[in-house]
């Protein structure tokens, strides 16, 4: 899994990065922010891999996407968009359907960038507008359970700011939100360090004492996984798998 991301990301053009994830138990709670949750190709994979490996794609510009194995033995992969940085429901927003790969890095990449890219980008812009267009200036700053610092925004210049430009930050595709990399010792210094970044964009930004988060990322429960109810190789209603 680890090496298919990797090319995987690689195939997808500059800025894409690669993340595995081992989920021993239950579900991964990343899964509660993919888009597509109860499409086919992706409900079936479930199915059959409740648990184990998985991967998450991270562009600078706050997309994800998140790849699973499809069906055992068959070295296949489900390709699936992330809600984007700061975005926690998808309103009345048409979500980018899922999608079969071959292992083939080279080929898989090539049908994202064709079957889900173009479509995901679309209806990241179309949900941010919906769900928090007043709020597209904003940023809010402020501090997990264990202290360290938490930034929510919708705004890609932000996002790029601090996945790119800094470093230290990365996307947390299970809340949606900007955490650093690695815990910090003086964690008040780094969010003086992303204000002033961020200000040089003319944001609006708060600094709060508590999560900067009005909806609790784990609201909308996803549908639990069902066996696969057509044979190998059938069609989803998104169009055949590969």
């Amino acid at each position: 899994m680890t090496g298919f991301a990797d090319r995987l990301a690689a195939g997808l053009g500059p800025g894409w990065t690669a993340v595995g994830r081992w989920t021993p138990s239950g579900r991964d709670p990343a899964e509660r922010r993919v888009w597509d949750m109860a499409g086919g190709s992706l409900h079936r994979a479930l199915g059959f891999f409740p648990h184990g490996h998985r991967a998450v794609l991270t562009h600078p510009h706050g997309l994800q996407l998140y790849v699973l194995p499809r069906t055992p033995g068959l070295g296949s992969f489900v390709v699936s968009a992330v809600l984007p940085a700061g975005v926690f429901e998808h309103g009345a927003v048409q979500p980018p359907r899922a999608i079969g790969v071959t292992g083939d890095p080279v080929r898989a990449a090539a049908d994202v960038r064709r079957r889900l890219l173009r479509p995901y980008r679309s209806a990241s812009m179309a949900v941010a507008r919906t769900t928090r267009f007043r709020e597209h200036d904003k940023i809010v700053i402020g501090r997990g359970d264990d202290g360290q610092p938490l930034l929510n925004t919708v705004a890609p210049t932000a996002v790029r700011a601090l996945l790119h430009s800094d470093g230290r930050w990365v996307l947390d595709p299970a809340t949606g939100l900007c955490r650093l990399r690695h815990a910090e010792q003086h964690p008040e210094s780094v969010i003086q360090q992303a204000v002033r970044r961020l200000s040089v964009h003319r944001f609006d930004i708060a600094v709060v004492t508590g999560t900067p988060i009005n909806t609790p990322p784990g609201s909308r429960t996803p549908p639990p996984p069902v066996p696969p109810s057509l044979p190998r190789g059938g069609d989803t209603p998104g169009g055949p798998l590969l």
